[in-house]
């Protein structure tokens, strides 16, 4: 069976929101030069501009972080066969064999939006509703356990994606 591999932090990856950022910091400097009790009056008569400025990005970074939330890339497949897992992403290939792991689960986040934790390698998937039902009758050697997340644990995969999983390079995963 094979499944796509998504990034749920699309928008903030992005090459292009590089720049954003550093606009962000540029006009943010700007602003507290402006705001600071050393300043002339020389500013006051773009007061008005500044205004527009300041509420049209706040507005904008607004925006971008509801798209993020939304939005995703697919940028890789994970094969799931009966006795090991394959992970296909930017050209690289990794073979993990089920029977060095303890648990397999898969949990919901929203709409198409899954969970595939093996052990402590967490990996987020796009599972369509026909997948999922083939995914549920998929016998393995470690048998898929499918449960729903408690907020809690909602909460913490969202802040899960400003983090990076590095938990696939340990030792139990390894060839």
């Amino acid at each position: 069976m094979t499944l796509n591999i998504i990034n749920r932090n699309y928008i903030f990856r992005h090459k292009y929101f590089v720049v954003f950022k550093i606009i962000g910091v540029a006009y943010f400097y700007f602003l507290l030069r402006y705001t600071s009790p050393s300043t002339d009056d020389s500013f006051l008569k773009y007061e008005h501009l500044i205004e527009t400025t300041s509420l049209s990005f706040a507005i904008l970074t607004f925006v971008l972080v509801i798209l993020n939330g939304i939005l995703y890339s697919k940028y890789g497949q994970i094969i799931i066969e009966y006795k090991s897992i394959t992970i296909l992403k930017n050209g690289w290939k990794k073979k993990i064999k089920l029977a060095k792991i303890k648990s397999i689960r898969v949990e919901k986040l929203t709409g198409n939006e899954f969970l595939l934790k093996l052990d402590k390698f967490i990996i987020d998937l796009e599972i369509s509703p026909t997948e999922l039902e083939k995914l549920k009758k998929l016998e393995m050697v470690t048998p898929i356990k499918f449960d729903k997340p408690s907020i809690i644990d909602k909460i913490k995969s969202r802040l899960r994606i400003f983090a990076r999983n590095k938990d696939f390079m340990d030792e139990p995963y390894r060839k």
